[in-house]
């Protein structure tokens, strides 16, 4: 007789969580483990943990765990914070009235910097000017904490002092009469971005005051203000962070060295005040886990890491204030948000990412991930090459969010991989940028351009895009340029049924001599300069409205290595667009360094500015050119004619009325037109639902419906 072993079934159970918990209790509902990470540490796949009200300062490791549910216990609001309370005691400065003072250890904070929070509430970092409306993506209001600074120079040599003036403009006091901290940083939304002021004392700035509006310092990151040759930037905006401008109420500023904390209460005195400072850099941690879900989870002052994690599933989650203020000597894109590496089938769902001086999502890999019915705004205060979303991950679907505003880019993705935007409502992209889109997908100067892989753009709103102005003499510009569609160097994509408005450049006034600015706002930029691009460039079914121009092409050729820039397959039918809107196109001799494709310009070969695009599409088809963008079936209107045959343009409503020729003078499309009869533009479908589609664009939910900080 043989005897049979039976395994027992480990059965999936709730565990409970609560801040009045012990972590050496069961977990059981009447004694509650006290962390969720320790919850986590028990949890066997099938479990539930259910979390109790309240806010959990930790960080949660989620390590090598399968089909793991974290929650709150029913509509409790439960809350990750990457803050802890300070609990030492505060004093009053002896040396600087008003303004108290706390022990902070900096072994405890994770990050460069701190962020700090009073009775729940975000808190300015003390600056010059003061950041009065608490707006952190308005650099031409002095409100938000800018002045206008002009006549930045720098003379010959290195380790050299380079000024610049603070003016009197919209009310800017005098330079405090201070001598600045080893913790002072300047920095200066001044020339191009790369162009930028961004010096830190600690990094050897040695930032002085050396007139009542002038400031000298010493470059420190990598660039103009830090090379041997001679700079000057005639007009931008910039502030100052450090300790000794510390004079506004619910201002605070972090001395690491000295681990003290400065803050100035609005009532003289600290009593009933909650101050928290951060230090944990992460909430979430997930490293080799699947199927893990994350539901109605609020993560404050802190964010989420992905490692090799697939089927994680995070839904009606916020992230709010994800990272704090940073210090950087390089340019490249700020890679600090919620990243993801190595890990598929992710769905990000039904949640708000806010607040951040650094990115949104980053999907540096992986496959398969979605992205759907979000709102993610105010993104990337830092102002440089910081992003909604960055996508190098395959497969990704960017669906139904509301992408508000943003320093610079919405989307930006650098590798040849396949997206799906659609449904996105997207507006105020590059509140402090200039020379960038919205959408921006580029080979940087990588060796082959991308194969975006049959990418499909469509149904999305993007508007009302404006950009901050560049004056700069190394290159001359003097431009206030955005791009609604920034596809540099990339074929094999669609865009189809987009409603793109309100993307201009005017609307600043220089304040220093000189030409005015020219307003630089288009729809599209291809480059492609040096490569040469054969697969599918598609523009179908969009209505274009109010820009500045409509096409941009930058050209390269070496005649030497016979490598020229080329679009092979251009295809444009259906749209509606402006009339006298110019499109235009560069071309460019140089000498090319292979295999990045690195450029010395040694020549002009034309410059061609055509306000027809049948015009445009006939001159960049001759030698030595050879472009093929086929241009037929589309409509060019009047401001007028916007009137006559759309509801209300001026207000983004392009539904066209009843009797408009554009209902029915389309050519059908295979795989995006409806059935007979075919409108142009973006309002086209077989039914009405169809056409109202795009109308449906953006999230259903809102900022509104989580917690505020």
């Amino acid at each position: 007789m043989s005897l049979a072993v039976l395994a027992t079934p480990v059965l999936a159970k709730n565990i409970h969580v609560a801040t009045y918990g012990s972590d050496s209790a069961s977990g059981a509902w009447d004694a509650p483990y006290k962390t969720i990470n320790h919850a986590v540490a028990q949890a066997q796949s099938g479990d539930v943990i259910k979390v109790r009200a309240g806010t959990y300062r930790e960080q949660v490791d989620i390590i090598n765990k399968s089909n793991i549910t974290i929650m709150p216990n029913g509509t409790q609001q439960v809350i990750i914070s990457g803050a802890d309370v300070v609990g030492s005691t505060w004093n009053e400065d002896p040396y600087r009235p008003g303004i108290f003072k706390a022990w902070l250890d900096s072994s405890q904070i994770e990050t460069d910097y701190t962020q700090v929070f009073v009775n729940g509430q975000f808190q300015q970092m003390a600056r010059f000017p003061d950041n009065i409306s608490g707006d952190m993506l308005n650099p031409t209001d002095v409100q938000s904490g800018y002045a206008v600074i002009t006549n930045a120079t720098k003379p010959q040599g290195t380790g050299v002092r380079s000024k610049v003036t603070f003016t009197w403009h919209d009310g800017v006091p005098y330079l405090p009469d201070v001598t600045f901290s080893e913790d002072a940083v300047v920095r200066g939304l001044i020339g191009k971005l790369r162009n930028n002021i961004f010096s830190a004392n600690t990094d050897g700035a040695a930032i002085q005051k050396d007139g009542n509006r002038l400031l000298s310092f010493v470059g420190t990151n990598d660039g103009v203000w830090k090379n041997a040759d001679a700079y000057s930037s005639p007009e931008g905006f910039g502030f100052i962070f450090d300790l000794e401008v510390l004079d506004r109420a619910g201002e605070w500023f972090y001395k690491p060295n000295n681990n003290v904390l400065y803050y100035k209460p609005a009532n003289g005195n600290m009593n009933g005040l909650t101050v928290e400072a951060k230090k944990r850099k992460l909430a979430l941690n997930l490293q080799n886990s699947d199927n893990i879900t994350i539901e109605n989870i609020h993560v404050v002052a802190a964010t989420m890491k992905v490692n090799s994690s697939d089927d994680l599933h995070v839904n009606g989650c916020s992230f709010q204030y994800l990272h704090p203020f940073l210090y950087r000597r390089g340019y490249g894109v700020l890679k600090e948000g919620i990243v993801i590496d190595d890990s598929d089938n992710g769905v990000y769902e039904n949640s708000l990412i806010a607040h951040t001086w650094g990115s949104g999502f980053v999907l540096n890999s992986g496959n398969n991930n979605k992205i759907h019915n979000n709102v993610i705004e105010d993104i990337g205060w830092l102002g440089q090459f910081t992003v909604s979303i960055f996508n190098e991950a395959e497969n990704t679907e960017i669906t139904q969010n509301t992408l508000g505003r943003a320093s610079r880019f919405h989307i930006r993705t650098t590798k040849s991989v396949k997206s799906t935007i659609t449904d996105n409502d997207m507006f105020e992209a590059m509140a402090m940028g200039e020379d960038a889109g919205s959408i921006m997908m580029t080979s940087t100067g990588q060796t082959d351009y991308l194969d975006l892989k049959d990418t499909e753009i469509a149904y999305n709103k993007i508007r009302d895009m404006h950009g901050i102005p560049a004056m700069d003499t190394k290159p001359f510009y003097n431009r206030q340029t955005v791009k609604a569609l920034y596809l540099e160097d990339v074929d094999n994509y669609t865009v189809h049924h987009n409603l793109i408005y309100n993307i201009s450049g005017v609307g600043y006034t220089r304040k220093t001599e000189g030409n005015a600015i020219e307003p630089d706002g288009s729809i599209i930029y291809l480059g492609p300069r040096s490569r040469s691009m054969t697969r599918k460039v598609n523009y179908y079914n969009n209505t274009f409205y109010n820009y500045d121009s409509f096409m941009n092409i930058w050209h390269h050729s070496d005649v030497d290595k016979n490598i020229h820039g080329l679009v092979a397959d251009g295809n444009m039918k259906n749209n509606i667009m402006m009339s006298n809107k110019a499109h235009k196109l560069g071309g460019t001799y140089v000498t090319l360094t292979l295999p990045q494709h690195k450029f010395k310009s040694t020549g002009k070969i034309s410059d061609i500015k055509e306000y027809s695009l049948t015009d445009y599409v006939a001159e960049i088809a001759k030698a030595p050119y050879n472009y093929t963008i086929n241009a037929s079936n589309n409509t060019v209107f009047t401001e007028t004619q916007y009137s006559n045959n759309f509801q209300d343009a001026a207000n983004g409503n392009f539904r066209q009325y009843s009797g408009s020729a554009q209902n029915s003078n389309g050519v059908s499309i295979t795989g995006i037109t409806g059935s007979a009869p075919i409108a142009r533009g973006a309002y086209e479908g077989s039914t009405t639902w169809d056409k109202e589609r795009v109308y449906r664009a953006g999230a259903s939910v809102t900022a509104a419906d989580f917690p505020v900080f």
